[in-house]
């Protein structure tokens, strides 16, 4: 008997919206390298390229758009970003995934890479900024509970927001990271600016890409007024640094980050000496 041929599934790979979180974070940290970021196309790193593969295929999987298994039948619109090697790494990780994480078990989908851009955000956040949501998901009361006892969380029925984090290594203070992020606030902000239905939180689905996959997931609880008055302070501060003329911020976690080295350091286009 022959087996079915299935239906290629297009995924179109998209850029930075240049009017995201980062793109005013990173003027906090070195304003020249995110000046000459915004100059040019960015084109991946086998480890970031694998990173935005890997993103793809757990949202298709979690929204039940394809088995988890038939990655082969997936084609990539736009993906001349990405070198051929972060997609053979991305099938290696992902055979992990699917073997250790249910497909239901982030709830049922509601949307997947939602683009929050209105503006009314301006008003809301004071700068012009926009948001791209990995996914929004209900959460029934019977999954809550599984997930609570699997990943020692404490969700409750009701809607959330997911973010995925594909990650070679564990950050430090992981959870002190993730449940203070700036970004994570802002995402569920928008969100609940610009929708009658409030969040409950957002889950960080953290991936470990160790030789054994780890998965961790952390609930982040929703906002408070006072989150949104520390994160228009923030967003005022790094537009502000935008706006003047930039300048190399000669710091070891700048010009030298854990993973490498600043690509404009190594072409010499930052005029750090």
């Amino acid at each position: 008997m022959e087996s079915e041929e299935l239906t290629p599934l297009r995924y179109k790979i998209t850029g930075p919206s240049r009017k995201g979180y980062h793109s005013y974070s990173s003027y906090g940290a070195c304003s020249m390298r995110a000046h000459l970021d915004s100059l040019s196309e960015k084109n991946h790193s086998p480890g970031t390229g694998e990173g935005v593969i890997l993103h793809a295929y757990a949202d298709l999987y979690h929204s039940k758009a394809f088995d988890g298994l038939s990655t082969h039948n997936i084609i990539f619109e736009d993906a001349h970003t990405i070198p051929d090697i972060a997609l053979t790494a991305a099938d290696n990780t992902w055979r992990q995934y699917v073997e250790k994480v249910p497909q239901d078990s982030l709830g049922e989908v509601l949307a997947t890479e939602l683009d929050l851009d209105h503006p009314s955000l301006i008003d809301l956040f004071g700068v012009d900024i926009t948001a791209r949501l990995d996914l929004v998901t209900f959460i029934s009361p019977e999954i809550a509970s599984i997930h609570n006892e699997t990943y020692n969380t404490d969700l409750y029925s009701g809607v959330y927001l997911v973010d995925h984090k594909f990650l070679s290594r564990t950050p430090t203070n992981m959870e002190l990271k993730y449940l203070n992020s700036m970004q994570f606030l802002i995402y569920m902000l928008a969100y609940n600016h610009l929708n009658k239905t409030k969040v409950n939180g957002l889950i960080a689905n953290v991936v470990i890409k160790t030789k054994e996959l780890k998965i961790h997931r952390l609930v982040v609880p929703p906002p408070s007024d006072y989150d949104l008055v520390v994160v228009k302070s923030a967003l005022a501060k790094w537009n502000a640094e935008r706006a003047k003329e930039p300048t190399p911020n000669p710091l070891e976690d700048n010009c030298f980050p854990l993973y490498g080295v600043c690509p404009h350091f190594l072409t010499g286009a930052c005029s750090r000496t």
